[in-house]
């Protein structure tokens, strides 16, 4: 009997150090340093970029930029591009504008948003075809 008492002493240390090692694989191979309401910062393209508790990603433009240097950011960002394959829908364009860029003092988002309205208006009223509203945008 003690040699059955043993070997089950045994074995279950083997399983337990066994499963102490699968655990701590597992957490080296996942970054878990990022809690659930945070935002990750990075640098990307020459632009700052977040992305919010869903994996969506936001242009960040601080006030310290000029409107040409958001503009600059902004054609620059793969943003832009996602923006435009919403084409010609542009109300889920406006929505994707809203959503995706946050700036500090609001005043490029808006002028961005009257300048969808602009060529909008254009492209409804067939001023502009479907090429050169996307290349007004």
């Amino acid at each position: 009997m003690n040699k059955t008492v043993l070997f089950f002493g045994v074995a279950v240390a083997l399983i337990v150090a066994w499963l102490i090692g699968f655990v701590e694989s597992l957490n080296e191979e996942v970054d878990v340093s990022y809690g659930v309401n945070e935002k990750k910062m990075v640098m990307t393209q020459g632009y700052n970029s977040s992305y919010d508790n869903f994996g969506n990603e936001l242009l960040t433009l601080s006030s310290e930029l000029s409107t040409k240097e958001k503009m600059a950011q902004w054609n620059s960002s793969g943003l832009k591009q996602e923006m435009l394959e919403e084409f010609p829908k542009f109300g889920y364009m406006k929505e994707f504008v809203k959503l995706h860029i946050s700036d500090v003092d609001v005043e490029f988002k808006e002028k961005l948003l009257e300048h969808i309205n602009d060529v909008e208006m254009d492209y409804v009223s067939a001023k502009i075809n479907g090429d050169q509203a996307k290349a007004a945008l």
